[in-house]
């Protein structure tokens, strides 16, 4: 474990709580709180453990997940496999490499600096096109701050590996590399999708996405590991790393054909803040032993000013406040347990722990050599001890409780077959003693048989081949005791099955479907093994497999009966590629735009299928289909395709098309008049534009009186012209899109009257007469008439155009303030029908 940040530890500052109890005092052994939880066992009482060696760099928390590479989904089994480590991926385009030193690890030297595992990377200069390096990548747990210095701690080896393209194999090689190289550290303010694509960069991620060069040390080669620290700031916060050579290789590293390439191993990747690598830390040593009475513990400080506290199981025990510590002076029986050291500086407290038990005491252990019936017995000791050595041994070899030897090991001849009880009684070199008892029998001399079911020819234990005709044997072997036992032979055939398959839909990044046809003769088939590139297996009967080009590759399958017979079958597979269809051809326009769409296969794969889906939610599955798009809206709209087609070898293919239209919306034309219908004798209408807010310009068309450019016009028809007049209105909007609405103007024959309802006659010249308005009417038989409310003329005229003034014929003077009745009786000028028309007016004095 890897010691993070300091903790404080602030305890003697109140805390206000609603109880009666105090707070914890964490150096007095007593439960001062009453939580019956004492010192370093009660929450109150924060200590950091301090986990590191003593090397205060080795107690920082790595920013980087799985930083020595332990935690893994996957063991490697071949290069370029840095997936299988979790959080860790290939960076660029070139393949980096994971290796285990229980597993698969060719290149690097073992044991690795940090557990079982290191990862590697490759740095060629003239290897394609002098484009060839390898980076490994990792995302940050926790973001790096901008401007901050940080260090980088990483153990590195160098080496040189050989790799066959043909066979696959991997060996050491002595890369002759003399030039030292910059090992470079690269930052990026995002984590990436992996891996980076540096595209024409030379595989170098400088400058591409946001990937800058934060760091780098000189490295000087050697193939012995070694750690180097890398210090490194970035003026943007960092959430992905990347390490790796530099963007400029070395002369010296120039290879053309990586028959012997230059490699470097990483292991144990420590990032944090400078600031981190700088914290004090403990070490605490024991000498002695309890079982010699001289148990003593000591601890120091890698920063001098602190203060010190022991505790025993989380308990103080009180005036210990030294570095050192007498356990046996200190410490009741029994001494065992948890110790606790902190160390309190400017504030802060860190701690370190050590537990004491009863592994000062030796185990002693021997081995039964040989115990055959008639032959000594040997009786070898295997015992040890954890501190010293071991002194003495005492044997009592038949538990009768008398010492038969004091050596190391012993031999004795027994009198019968057994069982024997024998116990080894051994002493350590600090006095501590141990016991160790066996119970066993002399082993007899046996006979068996050895039956093996086979499918070919086999090898017996003896060394000699056997077959169907050949089939027993006896061998004399020897017992785990020594002890001699005949075995024999028992052997029977069985037929081999005969593997194949078929495959179904082999296809570029599509699942290809491999089937089982094996035939497993007269056992049935049990086992199968399907081998697909870079190794990859599976061990299903049948089994899906993705490819990621197209080409042609060997597929192995492998199968078993279960009486270990097998038999194995390569073929080639043709792998497909998906079909592929260019642009059609773009088209825009008003609404409705039709696209004529007429796909053309990119890489001349037949297709089969066509499967269109349009973004108006409209499908097709023709070839060539012609798809109308529209828009209500006011705005331009784009519209695009999606082609899911199938190739005549059964591989699906996907294309967006976007955009393939742009619509341009038509206004909506419309319009009203007002009045709804003229007369001849007052032909005048106001037009009124009723179009959709888009509309932009206006163009009225209207029979027999011209044109208008005007948003609402008014227009005057022809007078003495009865008829319908047609009348049309064009809109058009900012794209050019126009629509036409049209209408017609009825203008009748016949006449017009209008009669006001209030009139004043008190001579200020406004509205001092009361009369008919009209036309249409003839001037014969005209006759305009008042009433009073008694129904009495008070005027009447036969004259056109004659108004009342508001006096009373009936006594010639002044009619009164008040509401009258008038009625205009004539004759229509056009077709002479009798008119007659009463109403009444106000008359306001």
């Amino acid at each position: 474990m890897k010691l993070s940040r300091w903790i404080r530890w602030i305890f003697c500052t109140p805390l206000f709580v609603l109880n009666l109890h105090s707070q914890e005092i964490c150096d007095n052994g007593i439960d001062d709180d009453g939580d019956n939880l004492v010192d370093l066992n009660d929450t109150d009482c924060d200590c950091k453990l301090d986990s590191s060696n003593g090397n205060s760099q080795s107690s920082v928390t790595s920013l980087i997940p799985n930083s020595s590479f332990e935690q893994f989904s996957c063991q490697p089994n071949a290069m370029a496999q840095l997936t299988c480590a979790n959080g860790w991926v290939q960076a660029t385009q070139a393949s980096s490499d994971y290796f285990h030193s229980n597993g698969y690890n060719p290149p690097l030297p073992t044991p690795f600096p940090d557990g079982i595992a290191a990862v590697g990377f490759k740095a060629v200069g003239q290897y394609i096109n002098d484009r060839y390096r390898e980076y490994i990548g990792a995302c940050l747990t926790s973001p790096f701050p901008a401007n901050t210095e940080g260090t980088l701690n990483v153990h590195i080896v160098s080496t040189g590996f050989s790799f066959d393209f043909n066979t696959g194999n991997t060996d050491h090689c002595d890369h002759g590399i003399t030039a030292d190289i910059d090992i470079t550290l690269f930052g990026s303010a995002t984590c990436p999708i992996w891996p980076v694509q540096t595209g024409s960069n030379g595989n170098c991620p400088d400058g591409i996405n946001g990937w800058h060069e934060v760091g780098k040390i000189t490295y000087t080669p050697n193939k012995a590991w070694q750690q180097i620290t890398i210090k490194f700031q970035s003026n943007v916060a960092l959430q992905a790393i990347m390490i790796g050579p530099p963007c400029t290789i070395p002369a010296g590293y120039h290879n053309s054909t990586l028959d012997c390439a230059p490699f470097f191993g990483l292991d144990d990747l420590q990032v944090n803040l400078s600031s981190e690598f700088n914290k004090p830390t403990i070490a605490l040593d024991s000498t002695g032993a309890i079982c010699n009475n001289d148990l003593k513990l000591s601890a120091t400080a890698s920063e001098a000013g602190g203060t010190w506290q022991w505790y025993h199981n989380g308990i103080a025990i009180v005036g210990q406040t030294t570095n050192e510590l007498d356990v046996m002076a200190a410490v009741p029986n029994p001494h065992t347990g948890l110790y606790t050291v902190t160390y309190t500086l400017n504030g802060s407290c860190l701690k370190k722990e050590i537990t004491i038990n009863n592994q000062e005491q030796p185990t002693a252990y021997f081995l039964l050599e040989k115990a055959c019936a008639g032959d000594s017995v040997k009786l070898t000791d295997s015992s040890f001890v954890q501190v010293g050595n071991i002194a003495s041994w005492s044997w009592d070899l038949t538990s009768d409780g008398t010492v038969d030897g004091t050596s190391k090991n012993i031999s004795f001849l027994p009198t019968s077959n057994g069982p024997f009880t024998t116990t080894l009684t051994v002493v350590g070199s600090n006095s501590c003693s141990a016991a160790y008892s066996r119970t066993y029998s002399l082993d007899q001399n046996k006979q068996g048989v050895d039956i093996i079911v086979s499918c070919e020819p086999i090898t017996w234990i003896d060394g000699n081949t056997y077959s169907q005709s050949n089939n027993t044997a006896t061998f004399f072997l020897q017992s785990s005791q020594g002890c001699d036992s005949v075995v024999t032979l028992d052997l029977t055939f069985n037929d081999p099955p005969s593997a194949n398959f078929t495959v179904e839909n082999a296809c570029v990044n599509q699942a290809a479907s491999f089937y089982d046809a094996s035939d497993g003769g007269n056992m049935a088939i049990s086992e199968w093994t399907w081998t697909f590139e870079n190794g990859q297996q599976s061990n299903n009967q049948n089994t899906t497999y993705i490819f990621k080009s197209n080409g042609t590759y060997s597929v192995q399958l492998t199968v078993g009966n279960g009486t270990g017979c097998f038999d194995s079958i390569v073929r080639s597979v043709d792998v497909y590629p998906q079909p592929k269809v260019l642009m059609p051809e773009f088209n825009s326009g008003c609404s409705p735009v039709c696209v004529q769409m007429n796909p053309q296969s990119q890489n001349s794969i037949s297709i089969v299928e066509w499967n269109w889906l349009f973004s108006d939610g409209t499908t097709s599955k023709e070839q060539n289909p012609i798809p109308c798009f529209q828009t209500s809206g006011t705005t331009a709209e784009d519209f695009f395709a999606t082609l899911i087609s199938k190739s005549d070898k059964g591989c699906v293919g996907n294309d967006t098309f976007n955009p393939i239209a742009k619509v341009f919306p038509i206004p909506f034309a419309r319009f009203t008049q007002s009045p709804q219908k003229l007369n001849v004798w007052n032909p005048q209408v106001d037009l009124s534009n009723l179009s959709s807010a888009d509309a932009i310009s206006f163009f009225w068309s209207i029979e027999s009186a011209g044109t208008s450019t005007l948003e609402n016009p008014t227009i005057t028809l022809p007078k003495g012209s009865s008829g319908k007049y047609a009348i049309k209105l064009i809109v058009e909007n900012t794209y050019g899109c126009r629509d036409t609405s049209q209408g017609l103007i009825m203008v009748s024959e016949g006449y017009g009257l209008y009669v006001p309802n209030t009139f004043t006659p008190d001579g200020d010249g406004v509205n001092d007469f009361f009369g008919p308005i009209h036309y249409g009417i003839s001037e014969d038989d005209y006759l305009f008439t008042v009433f009073n409310r008694w129904g009495d003329v008070v005027f009447q005229t036969n004259r056109k155009g004659a108004s009342w003034d508001g006096s009373d014929d009936l006594i010639s003077n002044e009619a009164i303030q008040d509401t009258y009745i008038w009625k205009v009786e004539a004759k229509d000028s056009k077709n002479h029908t009798q008119i007659q028309h009463i109403g009444h007016v106000n008359l306001v004095r």
